[in-house]
């Protein structure tokens, strides 16, 4: 009997588990963002990373 309560209190004490996968999606979405800005960063200042426009030569290049 004493078990039961105790599992029942951890249970009722635990994390929800939504909790962590919202946790994993949102700390993607930010990764994914700031790897898209930097690109876009590169792009805007230099024209390079991977949205540069391939048909036109490097800022200072040679």
């Amino acid at each position: 009997m004493a078990r039961d309560i105790y599992e029942d209190h951890d249970d009722t004490q635990a994390p929800k588990e939504g909790l962590g996968n919202a946790l994993v999606y949102i700390t993607f979405l930010m990764l994914a963002l700031a790897v898209f800005m930097a690109q876009k960063a590169l792009k805007d200042q230099y024209n390079a990373g991977m949205l540069a426009d391939k048909s036109q030569p490097l800022v200072g290049g040679n």
